[in-house]
């Protein structure tokens, strides 16, 4: 599943101020890194690990979610009829997942996709971190591992680097650090996932589908 991109800027912003105080404070809703603390200099990039056709996917989803499905136009719906999921008739979610492409593939597609920005689009900070939702919950430490040593191996070949990247695995938060080589494990419970959902929605619902609403969160 794909769910709308606010929702999950502020679900990894709200995530990770239960990973270290070195993330905690105040921050600003941007563009090119989503989330900024200009008092520790600390800009945050939130994407998923997601395919071009599912970025279409993501398009609609954050264009109509909600939306009843008479008030989508149908040209833009039609690719995704057979995967929409609908919750009392109102758009919730795009169901993306054939099996054909694993979660580490995804991964890196992603990640170089967003390590491309940074080195072109990007406002750089003292610390540029990226969150990305990886939408699984079975992977195995040697596939993280291996996403690792892939985007050290990316990075390389770049001037500006991420300086923390987060794997969001539902249960498990991948905190790593390329330039120290580290790879550190956080475990959300599901009393944990169901509060960060919760206050993430009341905050999402609060936007009244307009980003311009939300402009600070503190953590």
């Amino acid at each position: 599943m794909i769910y709308e991109k606010l929702y999950n800027e502020i679900y990894a912003l709200l995530s990770i101020g239960k990973i270290g105080s070195e993330y905690r404070g105040l921050y600003t809703k941007s563009e090119s890194p989503d989330w900024v603390n200009e008092g520790k200099s600390i800009g945050i990039e939130v994407t998923q690990a997601l395919l071009q056709y599912e970025g279409e996917a993501q398009k609609v989803i954050d264009k109509y979610l909600g939306k009843r499905l008479e008030e989508i136009p149908y040209p833009e719906i039609e690719p995704f009829m057979d995967r929409a999921r609908f919750f009392c008739g109102r758009l919730q979610a795009i169901d993306t997942e054939n099996g054909a492409q694993s979660y580490i593939f995804k991964t890196l597609y992603r990640f170089d996709k967003k390590l491309m920005k940074l080195n072109t689009n990007y406002s750089l900070l003292k610390t540029n971190c990226l969150y990305i939702f990886l939408h699984n919950n079975g992977e195995i430490y040697s596939d993280i591992e291996h996403i690792f040593e892939r985007i050290q191996a990316q990075q390389k070949r770049k001037k500006y680097r991420f300086h923390t990247v987060f794997l969001n695995c539902i249960d498990t938060i991948y905190e790593l650090h390329p330039y120290k080589s580290t790879i550190k494990t956080v475990d959300i419970t599901e009393f944990e996932q169901k509060e960060l959902a919760d206050t993430t929605l009341l905050l999402r619902n609060r936007a009244e589908n307009s980003e311009e609403v939300i402009k600070y969160i503190e953590i």
